[in-house]
């Protein structure tokens, strides 16, 4: 048994097995080599512990994904990463191709929807659900409040994901689809009721809208 110096831990393996082969292996040897902390990295430890705590937090405040257990989470966060975003910087414009999820971890986004007002958007609220499924354009201007971390998951890495966890990818699409048709039935009921109304108000209302 020895003790390294440094970090670099590539090709040692093969030395220790022809070691063992110089000095009369006869059968098959395997070598492992452990690296052990010694707390010199404790700050990069930290700093990962707390952006998989982040991660989780967000994770879990998504409907499709509630529920999954810390197994299946665990893939989900493996295509999930962390932007951080500063004050008033822009996370996507209006018109520009949205191809990712994203999820607000900590801070705030403001949304701003061409002719159709501002949303703010805090820690758990999230956009581009459905292009997990087909890239489409932004329909809004979106922009960080204040210093902002997002969750982000691509769909190029969301589908490499279901693609490699096969049985994930079936569960995570139909808790996605059933979502997108409940948000479809409120869509249809909406516009039921605003054509009663237009109905009901007479053909002089149905002009002047």
């Amino acid at each position: 048994a020895g003790e390294l110096a440094d970090d670099d831990f590539a090709g040692v393996a093969e030395e220790l097995v022809a070691m063992a082969n110089a000095r009369g292996g006869h059968d098959n040897i395997t070598a492992v080599v452990l690296g052990v902390d010694d707390g010199r990295d404790g700050e990069a430890t930290a700093q990962i512990d707390l952006d998989v705590g982040v991660k989780v937090e967000a994770l879990e405040q998504v409907s499709f994904f509630q529920g999954l257990g810390l197994g299946r989470l665990y893939h989900v966060m493996g295509a999930a990463q962390l932007r951080r975003i500063r004050a008033n910087e822009i996370v996507i414009d209006d018109g520009d191709e949205l191809a990712a999820l994203h999820i607000v971890a900590l801070g705030s986004l403001r949304a701003t929807v061409t002719k159709g007002g501002t949303v703010r958007l805090g820690p758990g609220d999230h956009f581009g659900s459905t292009t997990l499924l087909r890239p489409r354009p932004a329909r809004a201007r979106v922009e960080a409040v204040v210093d902002t971390t997002v969750l982000v998951i691509s769909r190029v890495r969301f589908q490499r994901m279901v693609r490699e966890r096969p049985y994930l990818g079936i569960l995570l699409h139909e808790r996605i689809g059933r979502r997108f048709c409940s948000e479809l039935d409120r869509a249809n009921e909406a516009l039921l009721d605003a054509r009663k109304a237009i109905k009901s108000a007479g053909p002089e209302a149905s002009v002047t809208l």
